[in-house]
Parts: C-alpha cells; structure tokens; sequence
C-alpha cells in the first residue's frame, strides 16, 4: 500500500483547490490589489489551477506605490478608475463623519 504524505503547503493549496472546484468560475471577479495576499490569489488562479475564466479586475485608487500600480496594470484584464480622485473628494466632500 502507497501512502501519500503532504506537507502543509500542498496539503493547503489542495484544500483551496477543492473550493475553488465547486464553483463556476465564469461568475466570479478576482480584485486584484496588487498586494501580497491578492497577487498570491492571482498565481494560484492562473499557475496553479490553470484557468482563465475567473477574470481580474484592478482599481486605481491614485494612493498606490508606483510598483503596486504597475503590478495592478500588468495583471489585471480590466482597471476601474474612480471617477473621482482621493484628494477631490475630501475637498468637495470634506472628511468623513460617522454618527
């Protein structure tokens, strides 16, 4: 009898692989931030899993570091710009407020 072991990085890229199985992937968005946690979100989808359906989607928020921003553009199938940037909504809106 084989015995397969796993270490705890297959073990927990298996795990997500099930997940990931159970869903129809052509109606699902990856947003893409361009960070760490959602670039690793990106190299499972695209590496790992080899697919292409689930499409990524970035934001330009203006507030990124230039590597950040360059790494939404190189990824991401589509960008969203904000129809206003940071600093003109705090100047047409002021801070927010919470009640």
């Amino acid at each position: 009898m084989k015995v397969f072991v796993m270490d705890n990085v297959d073990f927990y890229l298996y795990d997500l692989q099930t997940k990931f199985n159970k869903i129809n992937p052509k109606e699902y968005y990856l947003s893409y931030s361009g960070g760490k946690d959602s670039h690793f979100l990106l190299w499972f989808i695209k590496e790992f899993l080899h697919n292409d359906d689930i499409k990524v989607i970035g934001i330009n928020t203006y507030l990124e570091h230039p590597e950040i921003q360059e790494r939404i553009y190189k990824y991401s199938d589509k960008v969203l710009l904000p129809s206003l940037k940071p600093f003109e909504i705090k100047e047409k809106y002021r801070y927010p407020m919470l009640q």
